[in-house]
């Protein structure tokens, strides 16, 4: 029974081990170090107890009142110094592996941090997945079971499958977009905020009119930056649809550009229902949902997507809200 348990106790504690990379990479690590300060040590010690026993022993008797002197002068001067060497080696040692194991730990933090940050990534993607599929089967089943199911129910049924594929569609476009922002500089060059924002705008007048929301810019010079012109486009849509889609009817939604001194601001205001305090400070956050009111539920990454931009052209991004009253979203960028 005794070592049954033990055993199991090995089993899981090896399991542990196995999959623990993170301390893996760290013990391996500390041996490398400590594998390092020991020939350096050794070798140093060995150089330096051999340079001193050999000036020792060159010694003659005529050093010395008798020879016997000479003996007991080297057996009480050799080994005090071979013993000094020995615990000054180990002390070195030990200190150095203590050493080697924080260092270790600090030069990986970030390796785990980023491992830590893909796992979530991919559990988090992996549910949002998972929610528009299962919705599909439901329905898919429900239908197949009643083999005299009116067209009407499967009209009803295939459009909910086209919402839900829509819905996977632009979740898998956004883990596009945030994969390769990650791993990709954007091409720089001219962007002129007075031609993209009305373009791009238009592009969401049809959502705007579907909402019975006013859309509209306002820029107070010509303001240039330097960037990514698909980049900045994709950060307004974003912003822009996030406004429209948070504002109840006959609400408002007004984009601002300007230059001030070397930056380039853009604003996005909305009139729409806030965002709760608590979200605030979560709302960059991947797959984060604060609590909407409209029952509008996104994917979460619209606004991760959007500080992954910003980020990239070295600039900031700070939003503002009241409860029930809207949102500004200022973005500053260096022209």
């Amino acid at each position: 029974m005794v070592m049954e348990l033990l055993s199991r106790q090995f089993a899981a504690l090896d399991t542990v081990w196995r999959r623990n990379l993170f301390l893996q990479a760290r013990l391996k690590l500390t041996a490398l170090y400590v594998i390092i300060v020991v020939i350096i040590v050794c070798g140093f010690s060995l150089f330096l107890y051999a340079s001193i026993t050999s000036n020792l022993y060159d010694a003659g008797d005529d050093d010395f009142a008798t020879p016997a002197a000479r003996t007991h002068f080297l057996e009480h001067a050799v080994t005090p110094i071979r013993t000094t060497l020995f615990f000054t080696d180990l002390i070195i040692t030990v200190s150095a592996a203590g050493l080697s194991y924080w260092l270790a730990g600090r030069t990986l933090r970030p390796v785990q941090k980023s491992l830590e940050a893909q796992r979530l990534f991919a559990a988090q993607a992996s549910h949002e997945l998972r929610t528009p599929l299962t919705v599909m089967r439901n329905d898919a089943e429900v239908v197949l079971r009643d083999a005299h199911s009116p067209s009407t129910e499967l009209r009803a049924v295939l459009t909910s499958n086209i919402e839900e594929i829509e819905r996977m569609t632009q979740l898998v476009e956004n883990l596009l977009v945030l994969a390769r922002s990650e791993h990709s500089s954007p091409s720089l060059e001219q962007v002129s905020l007075s031609e993209l924002i009305p373009s791009t705008l238009a592009k969401l007048e049809p959502l705007a009119v579907q909402k019975s929301v006013s859309l509209s810019s306002s820029l107070t010079d010509s303001p240039v930056l330097v960037g990514s012109t698909q980049g900045i486009e994709r950060v307004l849509i974003n912003l822009a649809r996030n406004g429209i889609e948070h504002t109840p009817t006959g609400g408002k939604v007004r984009v601002f550009a300007a230059t001030s001194g070397h930056s380039a601001i853009i604003q996005v205001r909305d009139t729409g229902e806030g965002i709760l305090a608590e979200d605030l400070p979560h709302i960059f956050k991947r797959f984060y949902k604060g609590r909407s009111g409209s029952g509008k539920e996104g994917s979460g990454l619209g606004l991760a997507i959007v500080k992954e931009i910003v980020d990239q052209h070295r600039g900031s991004i700070d939003i503002t809200s009241t409860e029930g009253e809207g949102t500004t979203v200022t973005l500053t960028f260096p022209v």
